[in-house]
């Protein structure tokens, strides 16, 4: 596995409490990772050729301009490119959202994701995603919407209706929520399960996370969160390390490899009691490695299949050197 891309999730801290959070992000909450860490993990990106790119995210990334600001100015001096999520609450008006949009251009900011659904607007009134749309076609900053979809309420085909021309000539993704974290409190109706297919595969795009706490996940999707696939910490281990550790031992290494329709056989075989139905593999994935039984019972499988990729590789070097 390469990865391309860092993404760090300053804070576990958020303007907002939606019901949907797989992080259970809140006002209420504390995690914000120092300057000096997130600078440590900048430098450390930039002596890895693979790494082209570093994400920021929260949480609510904005609840800290002055450490998103002078992160995003050091993973420019590393010659990486830098993008930014947020939920857009500091748009409240025109000028507002001029400024801040500015600040973030000015700072060599490439890209801006702004995440928007029917749970997000309960703390984020549209006009202020409006004011984004507006305003970032004047500084001339990149901007994808990140639309969250539920089968209650207000949908994200309503989202974009109501968002009318102003999200003309926009990159939008619309995506499913999860029953996971806060979202497992939600009714079964609010989520758009299928049921599952052999030929389902992992979505990894090559994104490291690290989250607010340290912690270290082998993708930034919303479902590796508090699985048992983190790897470790950037508190103990160097990005390096990390990233090493994942190509020789992770679970999530086995898991690409192998394919979902042999850890749902390893599942059953182990006597799991699985969904019919799931939101994305993703979601599937957390249901598995969320589960230390599972863990426990799919490692041997995965170490055998380790085994035989490097006596794969010790062949083909042999055959090389002939």
């Amino acid at each position: 596995m390469i990865f391309r891309k860092v993404g760090i999730a300053l804070t576990d801290r958020c303007t907002a409490s939606c019901a949907m959070c797989c992080f259970r992000c809140s006002p209420g909450n504390k995690q914000v990772l120092s300057r000096d860490t997130v600078f440590d993990i900048i430098r450390q990106a930039e002596d890895i050729p693979e790494i082209t790119s570093v994400g920021l995210s929260g949480g609510e990334a904005m609840l800290y301009p002055g450490l998103v600001l002078d992160s995003v100015r050091e993973i420019k001096r590393a010659n990486m490119r830098a993008s930014l999520t947020s939920n857009g609450f500091w748009a409240s008006d025109e000028k507002a959202a001029a400024d801040t949009l500015c600040a973030l251009k000015d700072a060599g900011l490439d890209s801006l994701s702004v995440s928007v659904d029917a749970y997000h607007i309960e703390y984020v009134p549209l006009d202020r995603i409006r004011h984004i749309l507006r305003l970032c076609r004047t500084v001339n900053l990149p901007l994808s919407l990140a639309v969250g979809d539920t089968l209650k309420g207000t949908r994200a085909a309503d989202i974009i209706k109501a968002l009318d021309r102003d999200i003309y000539n926009t990159q939008v993704t619309v995506y499913p929520f999860y029953p996971i974290g806060a979202g497992q409190d939600l009714a079964n109706e609010a989520f758009a399960a299928t049921p599952f297919s052999d030929d389902w595969k992992c979505p990894f795009q090559g994104d490291l996370l690290v989250f607010a706490d340290g912690t270290v996940y082998p993708c930034c999707s919303q479902a590796v969160y508090q699985s048992h696939l983190s790897n470790g910490s950037i508190y103990t281990d160097s990005l390096r390390e990390l990233m090493d550790s994942y190509e020789r031992y992770c679970l999530f290494a086995g898991l690409r490899r192998m394919g979902f329709g042999r850890l749902m056989q390893i599942a059953k075989q182990a006597g799991m009691e699985l969904p019919d139905a799931f939101v994305s593999p993703c979601h599937l994935c957390n249901v598995l490695f969320s589960s230390a039984d599972f863990c426990r019972a799919v490692r041997p499988h995965m170490e055998k299949e380790y085994a035989a990729v490097v006596r794969a590789a010790l062949g083909l070097a042999a055959e090389r050197v002939k």
